[in-house]
């Protein structure tokens, strides 16, 4: 339950801990709320922390008090100490982090599943695809094909298809965008990350059509079939959903025929992990990848934790 701390509750001491909610920086982020008698956060003597019950701070973010369709709003979390028995104010007060906690909420329609949601925003969600994820029982096909493609992406990027030269026949030096960044978790710089496109494949001239004819064009340039490939597909790094796919890249992107049925159950990892983790249009993420036969990273959560709805894929591959 919630803990309502108030004036009278706070005991005389030499050094208080806090605790800093509020608005996010900017007007555009609107206004929230946090509950409780503190209105921007809570303040306690250091015993009192130690000693007392775990505090709860809600942090509220109304639809109506953010313009639509998504209702975006940002909170923030800050600790400090307060030392209020020097004269001096700029040694009464200290943060104990430079980086501000930062959340970010929503009403958007685009989440279907899960309606109305807050996500950590200082530290921007890595999609995790691991190629050891279990096979279809019925095909007993997985995702260890989409998985060694984004990897190859990610890390061998020279190897990549498409392969480009300049005058003097020196082969060019890519830079595929989407692999972690761990000193720009946020990506408060916007370079190095993926951003989402939310508009659908399907309508022609948005951001994922564009993206998909042309990865379909440089695929064509692959004439041969790799082993173990009964139903070819075009796969595409970065995503098809995203502003830095294949029409936005330049030279930054690879692209490989893979199985059917491995780039379609990808697809919908994907697309489950976008509702969510919340990714909203041009909302920046992160992308990791595992090869099949390998150890995932520590501390990555996979994207099948979603458990989407996997029921016909594949039905839309053809020979």
């Amino acid at each position: 339950s919630e803990v309502d701390l108030s004036q009278d509750q706070l005991l005389p001491g030499a050094l208080r801990f806090s605790i800093i909610g509020g608005a996010g920086v900017g007007a555009a982020r609107g206004s929230h709320s946090v509950a409780g008698a503190y209105a921007e956060g809570l303040t306690e003597d250091i015993g009192d922390w130690i000693q007392g019950p775990d505090r709860l701070i809600v942090l509220t973010s109304p639809a109506a008090s953010f313009p639509g369709p998504d209702h975006r709003g940002f909170c923030g979390i800050r600790p400090s100490v307060y030392y209020p028995e020097t004269d001096d104010v700029n040694k009464q007060a200290g943060w104990l982090d430079d980086d501000r906690l930062e959340f970010r909420c929503d009403s958007s329609p685009k989440i279907a599943k899960h309606t109305g949601g807050c996500v950590v925003w200082s530290s921007r969600p890595v999609w995790h695809l691991d190629g050891n994820r279990a096979a279809n029982p019925d095909t007993g096909i997985g995702v260890d094909q989409t998985a060694a493609h984004i990897w190859k992406a990610l890390y061998d990027q020279q190897n990549t298809d498409t392969k480009y030269y300049d005058a003097n026949g020196e082969q060019k030096t890519k830079n595929i965008p989407g692999r972690y960044n761990s000193l720009d978790r946020g990506c408060a710089s916007q370079t190095g990350c993926l951003t989402r496109s939310t508009e659908k494949r399907t309508v022609k001239g948005t951001v994922p059509d564009l993206n998909g004819r042309a990865a379909k064009r440089e695929c064509r340039k692959i004439r041969t079939t790799p082993p173990g490939v009964t139903k070819r597909s075009c796969d595409e790094y970065p995503f098809a959903s995203t502003h830095e796919g294949v029409h936005y890249a330049g030279i930054n992107f690879s692209v490989a025929i893979i199985e059917c049925q491995d780039n379609t159950t990808a697809g919908a990892l994907l697309s489950g992990w976008y509702q969510q983790q919340r990714i909203l249009e041009k909302d920046p993420f992160w992308v990791d990848a595992t090869k099949k036969g390998s150890t995932p990273p520590a501390g990555v959560i996979p994207p099948d934790v979603t458990t989407p709805d996997l029921s016909g894929i594949g039905d839309g591959c053809s020979g």
